[in-house]
């Protein structure tokens, strides 16, 4: 089993640039090739883990921010993510 650790990331508080979102996007594919299968999860923020997934959707399908947080939505019901973030997702999102 391999980690991908974003220790410095507060309650609510992540920080997504195009490399980090790269970096993850790397990992999410290699772990899923070798395995295929690849969680994502975060003990204290679960904003965190609704924006690496929808980050990687945007990179991996070239989707909306709107089609990735949809369909999260549709897997897990009580999707929450903070205004920085989905800031910092159409940042991404636009520059996909």
């Amino acid at each position: 089993m391999k980690y991908f650790s974003v220790n410095d990331w507060g309650e609510n508080q992540i920080s997504l640039t195009m490399d980090l979102c790269k970096d993850l996007f790397m990992f999410i594919e290699s772990a899923s090739q070798a395995n295929g299968i690849c969680m994502i999860m975060s003990v204290k923020n679960s904003c965190s883990t609704v924006a690496v997934a929808s980050a990687y959707l945007i990179m991996k399908y070239k989707w909306s921010l709107k089609s990735a947080i949809d369909y999260i939505s549709g897997i897990k019901a009580d999707v929450f993510m903070s205004k920085s973030a989905f800031a910092q997702l159409v940042s991404i999102e636009t520059s996909v």
